[in-house]
């Protein structure tokens, strides 16, 4: 191999290192971007279950109130 061999083989190899560290970082900020999603998404339905859990509550306890027990009555 001559000089001009290795450096043309070094160049393409240095190219195609440099373009899988760009589709690297493409996947990598869609990846990241996904994951945002998800929390939100996530955040949501926490949201959404813990309104329906206060919701079932209030529903309860409209349905039965408290009891107050009288204190007995001292002869």
């Amino acid at each position: 191999m001559n000089i001009q061999e290795f450096e043309n083989q070094y160049q393409k190899s240095v190219n195609n290192i440099l373009n899988e560290l760009q589709s690297m970082a493409i996947v990598s900020n869609r990846l990241e971007s996904s994951i945002v999603e998800v929390g939100a998404s996530i955040q949501n339905l926490n949201k959404m279950v813990e309104d329906l859990m206060k919701e079932r509550k209030n529903e309860h306890l409209s349905a039965n109130p408290p009891r107050r027990i009288k204190p007995p009555i001292k002869p």
